[in-house]
């Protein structure tokens, strides 16, 4: 099966609408050291960023900082999270590295796709930056291939 690079541009997937798909938007931001703690990221009771992303639903429902309903309102959110953060993001994580039509356009398109999200950023001061979306509805998985 081909699959074209460029897919996101010109294609408008609904798959998220057919599975009745809404998304639960978790963000952590704390010292990168801890990523490190394997414990922390395994126990559900904690608020760092979990191994496994679908994990974040086993967390409590106070971390969860948004429920968009559509694509588009997850990735408003989604780029409220990453504005809020660039300017303290490492050089190399910065906006030049990555155009924002590319960026966001192409998380539009996995967020039809019905597919989770997740980004990470390191920044200046040896903090990181996660930020997560988690399709949940009628689905627990999310595909989208082009036909």
């Amino acid at each position: 099966m081909s699959c074209p690079y460029d897919a996101w541009r010109h294609s408008e997937p609904t798959v998220w609408r057919e599975r009745s798909l809404h998304w639960h938007a978790y963000s952590w931001r704390g010292d990168g050291k801890r990523l490190g703690d394997n414990a922390a990221r395994r126990a559900t009771a904690s608020d760092i960023v979990p191994f496994a992303l679908r994990d974040w639903l086993m967390k409590p429902a106070r971390l969860i900082r948004a429920a968009p309903a559509t694509p588009e309102e997850a990735l408003r959110w989604l780029r409220e999270q990453f504005d809020a953060c660039a300017p303290v993001m490492c050089p190399a994580q910065q906006r030049t590295f990555i155009p924002d039509e590319f960026r966001f356009g192409l998380a539009l398109y996995e967020l039809r796709c019905g597919n989770d999200l997740s980004w990470g950023f390191w920044l200046t001061n040896a903090s990181y930056q996660a930020m997560s979306l988690i399709a949940v509805g009628d689905s627990t998985t999310g595909a989208c291939h082009t036909q």
